[in-house]
């Protein structure tokens, strides 16, 4: 909101968007304007500066666009699973989506008009590993990380089982650490 400069020592700095005034304000002895304006202006938006000097004569104005510096909203990602390479979710339109493992990047994309991406990785990762999502608009500014967990979504291998006969009630084997294992007989569940 504060619009800074160079002008004529002591000039009146007048700070216009179409015929709307927005602020003034006086150049120091050695020409340094700074104008706070009422509010933020629109990236894209055109504003024009005008000089006045002492005598009342005024200057050609000089115009010059508000720049894109505010930072995207970090994106929203889409569950993702350890049997997935595409990661897919929401950011600004148009903006560049990096995943990282650390600093490590995984891959990039670029959000479509409506704000979805879809960001194809090199490899699979393992499940709970920790990657982020950052978004980097047009003008360069990037947004806080978006940090996401990678969901375990392969399923385990089949157990194998130890030889197992009519005179036992119990039946041992191996499977993934920690898995459940259900014994069932048809649809019967058993154990």
């Amino acid at each position: 909101t504060t619009i800074t400069g160079k002008a004529e020592a002591g000039a009146k700095v007048t700070i216009k968007r179409g015929k709307t005034l927005l602020g003034t304000g006086t150049a120091s002895s050695k020409g340094s304007f700074s104008v706070r304006i009422k509010s933020k202006q629109k990236v894209g938006t055109v504003l024009t500066a005008y000089a006045t000097d002492k005598a009342g004569n005024t200057s050609a104005g000089k115009s010059f666009k508000v720049e894109d510096k505010t930072a995207p909203s970090a994106p929203s990602v889409n569950r993702f699973g350890d049997n997935q390479t595409t990661i897919t979710g929401k950011a600004e339109a148009g903006a560049k989506v990096t995943i990282k493992r650390g600093k490590t990047v995984l891959g990039t994309g670029t959000a479509s008009s409506k704000g979805s991406f879809s960001v194809r990785i090199k490899s699979k990762q393992k499940a709970g590993t920790v990657l982020t999502a950052y978004a980097t608009d047009k003008a360069g500014n990037t947004g806080a990380g978006k940090s996401f967990k990678v969901e375990d979504k392969t399923a385990p291998s089949a157990p194998s089982i130890n030889r197992f006969g009519d005179n036992q009630t119990t039946i041992t084997g191996k499977a993934e650490a920690g898995a459940k294992v259900t014994i069932k007989r048809g649809k019967t569940v058993l154990g």
